[in-house]
């Protein structure tokens, strides 16, 4: 029985964290920031020291995202010869608020243009900007660099070992962890859909969500795997082509199995999709994908060059939060500029970065009200503190990025618990971090509506387009029921799929004050799911 538990268990945790990515991360930088700190400490550095060396830790962690030894490697090596140099100016130019301002805004506006280049750039933009920043949060100035560059060594050195030598990632067995996480997906939609066919009418409407839920996480692992082993080097895991390909055709008939029982469901119901809920245009988009000539849209500048176009958004915001946390808080502003950048960081349109700034301000509120809590009853006692301040850090690298207030909340826990080991930790502080807070959020949404703004619903219909030609060129009678050809057809759909669904998500949102604009776009997303996967990937579900 004890064995079968914890079988569960780990499928569990194997579905919620596909490959224990997040969990071994977190453990990892954990790891490296309690290594860094007792060598930082036991080499009775001065507390600026200790404090650049564990913000460096954490920062190093936040811009390695790749999944292999040898590009990790790479990325450490090209995220130090950016961070020396970040590092060098933001103290150099500390002294002179003017001439670190406009630096900042050199350094925002190149990071945010580099993400055009993918995941490495967008790396390499954060930690620019959180080396920059670095002086100000451990109050650095010029006498100081050399201590600071040292510490930063220790810590990035410390942290290494932690993730090479400590707990080393291996591609071998991280693969197989992968492939275990997708059957555990696999099963759930299985399990799932089961459960729905079970169900009519209202009775349905709960397993309908949970079966949608399972199957963006089966989308998500599929993803990863396939992410996983595009930048795997060459022989680094053998055998892997012909286990994906099993694994894939698995997943791919579980797919279109659930998505399938989901339409049979929607048609035996009242909620069912009629055509006059969705909007002419989809309309006019579906029926040209059923004749096979599917327009392509008009490209405009904001389209063609969207990393300007945030690149000058974030720029913009950063700037309004600096001369307004400056009013607000000649010592803590940078919480204002903080908060004005990172709402930007995986955004792509304004309802998205009013839906980021929500989420932070209340994964904010929440960490000042539990993070002073814990600071008081552990107040004196510092090995308490510090495991406080590890498990906050293992809990925002092991949170997914998708529950962002989630993260903001141990962000800002953790926050706390380093502000009580400077003994500057006070409710007056905490106060001023949620104003500061609230501050930059309206910058970065100020900044998203007055400067080059694009709406959901231009960035929905782009993405709508790309998946309908995606489908028109998968479209076809030679797809099988046992869902052999129907994996390699699925893959780009579902990437699609999910970069419309990401398109659309904030306008989803239960609290979405625009409840006809809800009710249209979730009709539009049924009627296209009906569309491409009642056409594309014809295996039939079980009848009830």
């Amino acid at each position: 029985m004890g064995t079968t538990t914890m079988g569960r268990a780990r499928k569990r945790l194997l579905t919620l964290d596909p490959g224990l990515l997040r969990l071994s991360t977190g453990a990892r930088t954990a790891l490296g920031l309690a290594g860094a700190l007792a060598v930082l400490v036991t080499l009775d550095v001065p507390r600026e020291g200790v404090l650049a060396g564990g913000f460096m830790a954490v920062a190093t962690a936040l811009a390695i995202s790749e999944h292999h030894v040898r590009r990790q490697l790479t990325a450490l090596l090209l995220g130090t010869a950016v961070a020396v140099p970040a590092l060098a100016l933001g103290t150099l130019l500390a002294v002179v608020p003017a001439a670190w301002g406009a630096g900042l805004l050199v350094v925002v506006f190149v990071g945010a243009h580099a993400r055009r280049s993918g995941r490495r750039g967008t790396d390499l933009g954060i930690l620019a900007f959180m080396t920059y920043l670095l002086p100000q949060f451990a109050g650095l100035r010029p006498p100081d660099l050399p201590v600071a560059t040292g510490a930063a060594a220790v810590a990035a050195a410390t942290f290494a070992a932690a993730r090479f030598c400590v707990l080393p990632v291996r591609s071998r067995p991280r693969f197989r962890v992968l492939l275990e996480s997708l059957e555990a997906c696999r099963s759930d939609v299985g399990r799932a859909t089961t459960e729905l066919v079970r169900h009519t009418g209202p009775r349905a409407r709960r397993p309908e969500r949970l079966l949608r839920r399972r199957l963006v996480r089966l989308h998500a692992c599929t993803g990863l795997v396939h992410e996983f082993l595009d930048e795997a080097p060459a022989g680094s895991v053998p055998g892997a082509a012909p286990a994906v390909r099993r694994a894939e055709r698995a997943a791919a008939a579980a797919w279109a199995r659930g998505t399938l029982a989901i339409l049979d469901a929607r048609a035996g119901s009242a909620r069912g999709v009629g055509p006059g809920r969705v909007s002419p245009r989809c309309e006019a988009h579906l029926h040209t994908r059923r004749s096979g000539t599917v327009p392509r849209t008009a490209p405009s500048w904001l389209s063609v060059r969207p990393a300007t176009r945030q690149a000058l958004q974030v720029t913009t915001a950063v700037a309004l939060a600096f001369v307004g946390g400056h009013l607000l808080s000649p010592q803590l502003w940078y919480w204002a500029v903080v908060t004005a950048w990172v709402v930007f960081v995986r955004a792509q349109h304004t309802e998205d970065v009013l839906l980021q700034s929500a989420r932070r301000l209340v994964g904010t509120v929440a960490g000042v009200l539990v993070g002073y809590g814990l600071a008081a009853v552990a107040a004196g006692h510092e090995l308490v503190l510090v495991v406080l301040l590890l498990g906050f850090v293992l809990g925002m690298f092991a949170t997914p990025v998708r529950r962002y207030w989630a993260v903001t909340f141990f962000i800002t826990g953790g926050l706390s618990m380093a502000l009580t080991l400077q003994g500057t930790l006070s409710a007056a502080v905490l106060l001023l971090r949620v104003h500061e807070t609230l501050l930059g959020a309206l910058c970065a949404v100020g900044a998203a509506v007055l400067v080059a703004p694009v709406g959901a619903g231009r960035i929905a219909q782009e993405r709508l387009s790309e998946l309908l030609r995606v489908a028109d060129g998968h479209a076809g009678p030679g797809l099988v029921h046992d869902g052999s050809r129907c994996a390699g057809s699925t893959r780009d759909l579902q990437r699609s799929l999910e970069d419309y669904r990401d398109a659309v998500r904030p306008l989803l949102h239960p609290l979405s004050l625009r409840r006809r604009e809800r009710v249209r776009v979730r009709s539009t997303l049924e009627r296209v799911e009906t569309s491409i996967f009642g056409a594309s990937c014809p295996v039939a579900p079980a009848r009830r």
